[in-house]
């Protein structure tokens, strides 16, 4: 009996050993097919890696003052004077077209710095089409920058005709109210924007009030083109 038990065990013994034995074998198969994989991966960086760089080695370098525009100053337009933006005109760091767009401004009264003409041309061959202003918009929120480039063909004279297209600034007449809360609106040149049946005014701090479009006072016309260039 004590030897059919001794044999039993040694059966049991032996099973558990092939047991283990296959659990490693699985465990090793496991861990060399994640290195295959992974070797296959970093095959593939490697090899993107490598077109890349010949992809930079066939690309020239590009010289900042090339790429950057030729400005020619125009002098009988250089001055500090209004003129009124057209509708979603960019505002570029830059006076070049493919320049990255910095703001994107509507119908605002803004100060025209300087124009110039951008590209190299015969002197006085340049036209209004070819020319950029250096202008100075107003935002609200003061950590933006407020001076940029825009075509001068994105400019127009500011008149009775056209001014109320105007977003920015106007002002508010001293009875203004708000058309919801009835409270008095007295803010100091405001931003607005137009509906059908009112206008919505607006200052720092993203505050608003909607108002009857009669209480919109506009800037005097021939008082802002008083200080026109000729």
């Amino acid at each position: 009996m004590k030897k059919v038990f001794c044999y039993f065990c040694l059966i049991v013994a032996l099973l558990l050993s092939g047991c283990s034995l296959n659990i490693k074998d699985k465990q090793r198969q496991e861990l060399e097919s994640q290195i295959a994989d992974l070797t296959e991966k970093l095959q593939t960086a490697e090899d993107k890696i490598e077109k890349l760089e010949k992809l930079i080695e066939k690309t020239p370098e590009t010289n900042i003052r090339d790429a950057a525009p030729e400005v020619h100053m125009i002098p009988e337009k250089i001055c500090g004077y209004k003129m009124m933006t057209l509708d979603n005109v960019d505002v570029k760091g830059i006076p070049n077209k493919d320049a990255k767009t910095n703001r994107r401004i509507s119908y605002q009264l803004v100060d025209v710095l300087v124009t110039v003409h951008a590209e190299p041309y015969n002197i006085g061959e340049a036209t209004e089409s070819d020319l950029w202003a250096l202008i100075h918009f107003h935002q609200f929120d003061s950590t933006s920058d407020t001076i940029g480039w825009v075509p001068w063909s994105s400019l127009v004279t500011y008149t009775n005709e056209n001014k109320e297209l105007l977003t920015y600034p106007v002002t508010l007449a001293e009875d203004c109210v708000d058309l919801d809360t009835g409270e008095t609106v007295s803010w100091d040149e405001v931003a607005v924007r137009y509906t059908d049946d009112y206008a919505i005014v607006s200052w720092y701090g993203g505050k608003t009030h909607k108002v009857d479009k009669k209480y919109i006072i506009y800037p005097d016309p021939d008082q802002i083109n008083a200080d026109i260039a000729p």
